[in-house]
Parts: structure tokens; sequence; C-alpha cells
């Protein structure tokens, strides 16, 4: 019996060092974004500096943003769907939008020539997005605001894994594949 516990204490002592790195490993890795197939929420586009504000400098890219999303917020606003104010961050700015079930946050910032909004959850960037209503109107309505917005050329629609991986060129027009 001594002979069991002195070969399987070890073993078993080393099962459960195993697991926990394994657990701990799962928990702190870093997420892999993704959104839904056919939905595209990262989106570059040139021209919304004619929409900076004040407090906005883009010669050292500092807390730019605000102004274009305010611009995006009207639209939202117009097409029903219920905005929080702008956030100013160090990397940009933040637009909170609340549905029926839900939140989603619209980011945005300057990147030297152009711009860059995206659309991710409440957890940030490296959390995956799941398909809903509000993801899809959300998404159109952007479309639309910066499309009719005087001055916004080139928008561009990509899909994260795409965007990440540095594939711009593969862009779209439209935020849904139809």
């Amino acid at each position: 019996m001594q002979i069991v516990l002195v070969v399987l204490a070890p073993l078993l002592a080393l099962s459960l060092v195993i697991g926990l790195l394994w657990l701990y490993g799962r928990q702190t890795a870093p997420r892999k974004a993704s959104a839904p197939p056919g939905i595209r929420s990262y989106v570059t586009f040139f021209g919304a500096e004619r929409y900076a504000g004040p407090s906005e400098s883009l010669e050292e890219a500092v807390t730019c943003g605000r102004g274009i999303l305010e611009k995006i917020a009207d639209g939202l606003t117009k097409d029903g769907l219920e905005t929080g104010r702008v956030i100013d961050e160090d990397w940009g700015a933040l637009l909170q939008v609340t549905g029926p079930d839900r939140r989603l946050h619209i980011c945005s910032g300057f990147r030297g020539d152009d711009w860059l909004v995206f659309v991710c959850t409440p957890r940030g960037p490296n959390a995956s997005l799941a398909d809903s209503a509000l993801l899809r109107k959300l998404l159109t309505s952007i479309d639309a605001s910066l499309k009719n917005l005087p001055g916004i050329a080139r928008v561009a629609w990509h899909h994260v894994e795409h965007f990440d991986a540095g594939r711009e060129d593969l862009g779209s027009p439209a935020p849904l594949s139809t």
C-alpha cells in the first residue's frame, strides 16, 4: 500500500500542477477577435480631419476621433439608435450604443493619413462580436453616415481578421455581404 502511495502521490501532484497551468494559460491567452461571417466591422476612410474639434491634435494624433464620432452619432440618432456621449481616450474616441439587450462601442482614431472606425463589444476589440439586429443596423447606419458627410472619401469596410493581418487590400464598399 505504501509503495502505491509513493508512486501515485507525485503523479497526482504533477497532474494537478499541469491542470492549473493549463487553466491559467487558457484564461490569460489573448483572444482572437472575430466577427460573424459576412460582417465587416472595421472601416477606413479619408477626410475626417475637417470634422476635428478644437481639442483634437492631428499632428500628435492625440484624442483624435471625437469630431467624426459626433457626426456619426447624429446619423445613428436619426436612424433610431440610442447613443451615449463621446468619450475621449488617449488612442482616439469611443461612443457607446445601447440596444434592447446589449451594448456596443464604436471606436475612432486617426492613423496618420487615414481614419479608422470600428465596432466592438464593451470588453474591447479583442472580444468577438456576435451577430445581432443591433450590430447590423449599427454598421449600416455608420456606413450611411460616413457616405453622407461631405469630404469623406475612399470608405472601405474590412473583416476584422483581414484588418488584423494587414490585408486592407481586401476591403469592400459595404459592411454587410449580400
